[in-house]
Parts: C-alpha cells; structure tokens; sequence
C-alpha cells in the first residue's frame, strides 16, 4: 500500500489536475483506514465533478458515522451518476442513520425499479419498512432476500418471526431453513478452523498432521464452498506424506472440478513421472 500511495503521489506531481489520481490515492489510502486523509483526497477529485470521488467521500463519511455529511456526498454521487453501482444502497443507510426512513425506502425502491437489487438490498428494504410498521412489504422484500440467496439467515428468520401468526405452518418452514442455513454456516466456519489448522502444519513439514487436519475438514464441509480447496490441500499432503495413491485420487476429483489449477496439473504430473521412474526400475 505505502508504494501505491507513493505513485499516486508522484503522478499527482506531474499531474495535479488528475481526477483519476485523486481518487485512487483516495481508495488507497481509505484501505490503509486513514479515512480523513482518503475524505481530503476523495474532496480534491470532487472539485472535478467525478461521482466515485462523492461516492468513496460519503462512505468515508458514514464510517466515521457523520452521517448529515454522508447523505449529502452519497445523494450527489446519486445525482452525478444515477447508475453508479451501490451508491443508493449506502444513500439509504445514510438516510437512515439520519432518522428519514421514508427517504431511505424511496431510494431502495429507485435500486428495484432499476432491477439491480440484491440480498442486502432487500434486507435493509425489510427491516425499514418493519420499522415503518408496514409489516406486509416488509415480509415481501424478506421473500424477495430469500429468492436470490435462499440461505439468507436474516431474510429466513425475519419470515419465521413476522408469519408465526399469521401462517404458523409456513413459519415454522421458514425457521427449519433458518436452522439449516446456520447449521451449514457453523459447519463451514469449523471446516476453515480444521483447514487453516491443516495449512499451517503443511508450512511447518508436519505431513501426518496436515493430512489429518484437512480429512477432518473435508468431512465436516461436506459440499460446502471450501471443499475444493480442501480437498486438493488434501491431495498435496497425502503426496508430501508418500501416499502417492491417495494423494492422486484426491487431486484427480479436485482436477474435475477445477482443470485449471496448476498446482493441481504439476502435482499430477510428478505423480506420473514418479510411476514411470517405478515401473523402469522394476523392469
């Protein structure tokens, strides 16, 4: 980061007037969470007119939970740029925090009529319109949360909470996925423990205990999102501790769900190299 910020500042010498520069030394330095410095250089590219700069500001600027201001860069970025991605989501928040509700909805409902709402878009919708007291929408965006990531634990245990009344059968569906949803979640949360567990004894040449690590991993994952990965740190290992066999049985499944990777096709082929070597010796 500091030799990212150090070429934007030597851009900025041969250019001041840069926009560009301004804002991705704002990016920068917003990385390195020196949020008033990133404001202060998001503040020179706005002179420019350029609506990431209001927008990158008015974030800035709720982080650091001013939110009047924050409002006020974020409806700009709005006005500049009424497509720009996600600039109505973080108005809303704004809107919000400032205590007008019934703005922060007519912004999400900008972001539905331009058909690019999504799980944290809906979400939000929900619980304004909840705490609006306009409890039928409120159930319609937690179902629309739920349609685009059907695992949404919030979306999930918002319907189980607002329908028990109204429609326990369908409540007490919505609560068995909520359960799922978090029991699936809790399980991939100890797969990535066992994982990093796992890479950390491969760092360290401790191959018994890798391999025991990322079995106990996958196991637990099932067919979660990590299980890839798991499986050919798995592969790898397994080689690293002789089992040959094993270790290629492992990285061919991993090689067939992902036949790009290249430590995957390396490993393979030393594992063919290796058979090779073995079967000239016994001959």
């Amino acid at each position: 980061m500091p030799e990212a910020q150090a070429q934007f500042e030597a851009a900025l010498a041969l250019d001041p007037g840069s926009a560009f520069t301004l804002f991705h030394r704002g990016l920068t330095l917003e990385g390195q969470s020196r949020l008033t410095a990133a404001i202060a250089s998001y503040q020179q590219a706005l002179d420019l007119n350029d609506p990431r700069a209001h927008f990158n500001k008015g974030r800035s600027l709720l982080d650091l939970e001013r939110f009047p201001e924050a409002r006020i860069e974020l409806e700009e970025a709005c006005r500049l740029d009424p497509s720009l991605p996600r600039a109505r989501y973080f108005l809303a928040i704004a809107q919000i925090k400032c205590g007008d509700p019934t703005a922060a909805i007519a912004s999400l409902k900008d972001i539905a009529a331009a058909h690019s709402m999504d799980e944290d878009s809906y979400l939000l919708l929900g619980r304004t319109l909840e705490s609006v007291g306009r409890m039928p929408d409120a159930i319609e965006a937690w179902k629309n949360a739920v349609k685009l990531q059907p695992d949404s634990q919030e979306a999930l245990y918002k319907l189980f909470l607002a329908l028990k009344r109204s429609d326990p059968k369908q409540s007490e569906s919505y609560l068995a996925q909520f359960q799922s949803a978090a029991g699936a979640e809790q399980r991939r949360k100890q797969a990535d423990s066992l994982g990093s567990m796992g890479s950390k004894f491969a760092r360290s040449g401790e191959w018994p205990l890798a391999v025991s690590n990322f079995d106990e991993a996958l196991r637990v994952c099932g067919d979660c999102d990590l299980a890839w990965q798991l499986r050919k740190d798995l592969g790898l290992s397994l080689c690293n501790a002789g089992d040959l066999v094993r270790g290629e049985k492992e990285l061919r499944i991993a090689n067939e769900q992902k036949p790009d990777d290249p430590e995957i096709i390396v490993a393979l082929r030393l594992i063919e190299r290796s058979r090779l070597k073995q079967s000239e010796v016994a001959h």
